[in-house]
């Protein structure tokens, strides 16, 4: 992925991807047993834990799918690497600017295909956002 074309974000919308994909009827399974999608996953994951919390919801989104995943999630983690080869110079800078400890909730209620909801939460501190949770 050296040589690859750089992607401004790490996700499309579901949206977007409904509309180019109109065409296609059923999904093509991966199969390949050579491609490494479930070791590029956990790579991601590690990132997305450490470093890159900006890719995390493309990230676990991806991972659910481990069991059976297409070409077209293959190429959806391909696009977090290339955004990831475009994005190497930025980062996160922790500025202090209060001398506060803030914590913020939301939950969606019953918002996943099986009535399941997700919650989530944001810590900050002196201003910062230090830590983040998200749970289906």
């Amino acid at each position: 992925m050296d040589e690859s074309k750089p992607q401004n974000t790490p996700m499309i919308t579901r949206q977007v991807k409904v509309r180019n994909n109109k065409n296609i009827e059923k999904a093509e399974k991966l199969g390949k047993p050579e491609i490494p999608y479930r070791e590029a996953i956990g790579s991601l994951m590690y990132l997305a834990n450490v470093t890159r919390p900006d890719i995390a919801f493309a990230v676990n989104l991806l991972a659910r799918k481990q069991s059976n995943p297409t070409i077209e999630d293959w190429i959806d983690v391909k696009r977090i690497m290339r955004y990831l080869r475009g994005s190497s110079d930025l980062g996160i800078t922790y500025r202090g600017v209060t001398e506060n400890l803030e914590i913020f909730t939301d939950a969606s209620f019953r918002d996943n295909a099986d009535s399941s909801s997700t919650s989530g939460m944001v810590a900050r501190l002196f201003g910062d956002s230090v830590m983040w949770r998200s749970h289906k």
